[in-house]
């Protein structure tokens, strides 16, 4: 008797007459044809799972101070995006790959714009006495923030052995995870909402522009908070919020109007503001299921739209705090849009400070 397998059951028919094996047979997925040994016949027997890919680690050079310390980890918020509109204006443009599969960003470029003097985290560093480490990165997602995590983790070994006692952990994560019904990610939106024209309606109007993975992003964001928490269980983790990019106002008549962002009307403005209350909400809720899991852990969410009230439809006053769209001349002599706009100003990351000092 042969074994011939139907969908996955094993079905025994009659060997055939010739010498040879039977014909091999059409195996349901995850299955393989085997001739088996023993009986000469064909089986279809279970594929095995490939071997996982390693795992990012650390193998970089490692440091020691006796200072306490501040980590600014996570994306363009954290890294100071915003402050100057000329990539090399920034303290660090790259730094986004260690080595080893250590991805700090999910752009191509690797760039970062770091700014070490004017964020929140050194700013605190400064001013206290302490080490300030800096490993934010435009750019990353909640799996990159985590690659942050490892290579904090591997340049300060004897922090990561005392669990970062006495540290100051702040963050910015989840902006980037977020995506729309047509797969378009957060900066692709705000282009799109700005330079999409429909006299039938706005940008919001239109289901495809719908963010549509909330529960995949809060998740992302429990995973990375949960894995903070037990690394740097002794330190004050800070969770970060984002600030409201457009805050339109209502004029005399009563309509919404953002003047400063050319392209956006008002109830796009308040739609898009919606969009980023939606995400710290989603936030707030992830820190809360951590904290709840480590009561002893000394997690907080950190809001800051009482902070930063001054939007990019007001983005080209000196008092503002978020950017409106700015541009700068490229290498090649083109004028091309920044990744400063609609991110916070000096000033916006200065109340960025105002918010972590507050909370701590």
């Amino acid at each position: 008797m042969a074994l011939m397998v139907t969908g996955f059951a094993a079905v025994p028919v009659v060997a055939q007459a010739e010498a040879r094996p039977t014909r091999i047979p059409e195996c349901p997925p995850g299955y393989e044809a085997e001739l088996d040994a023993a009986t000469g016949m064909w089986i279809c027997v279970p594929v095995a799972p490939p071997p996982p890919p390693p795992s990012p680690r650390y193998d970089g050079p490692t440091y020691t101070d006796a200072r306490l310390k501040v980590v600014t980890l996570g994306d363009s918020y954290s890294s100071g995006t915003g402050i100057w509109r000329e990539d090399s204006s920034y303290d660090e443009q790259f730094g986004g790959y260690q080595s080893s599969g250590l991805y700090l960003t999910g752009r191509s470029d690797q760039e970062c714009w770091r700014e070490w003097h004017d964020t929140p985290g050194p700013r605190y560093a400064a001013a206290n006495n302490r080490r300030s480490i800096f490993l934010a990165c435009k750019g990353a997602e909640a799996s990159h923030v985590g690659n942050q995590v490892t290579v904090m983790q591997g340049q300060w070994p004897t922090d990561a052995a005392a669990k970062w006692s006495g540290a100051v952990v702040l963050l910015t994560a989840g902006g980037n995870d977020l995506r729309t019904g047509r797969g378009e990610d957060w900066p692709s939106l705000l282009e799109r909402c700005i330079i999409e024209i429909n006299p039938f309606g706005g940008c919001h109007d239109n289901s495809n522009n719908h963010i549509n993975n909330w529960s995949t992003v809060q998740t992302r964001l429990q995973n990375l908070y949960t894995s903070l928490a037990q690394k740097a269980t002794n330190a004050k983790i800070r969770i970060m919020g984002y600030p409201r990019i457009m805050t339109p106002t209502k004029n005399w008549l009563g309509i919404w109007q953002c003047p400063d962002v050319t392209g956006v009307t008002g109830n796009e403005a308040r739609w898009i503001d919606q969009q980023v209350d939606a995400l710290n909400s989603r936030i707030a809720t992830a820190v809360n299921n951590v904290k709840a899991q480590f009561p002893a852990v000394d997690i907080k969410y950190v809001p800051v739209t009482s902070y930063l009230t001054v939007g990019a439809c007001f983005g080209q006053q000196p008092f503002a705090h978020v950017n409106d769209r700015v541009t700068a001349w490229s290498g090649s002599g083109i004028l091309l849009t920044s990744d400063a706009s609609f991110h916070p100003t000096l000033l916006g990351y200065r109340r960025y400070y105002d918010a972590l000092v507050a909370n701590l």
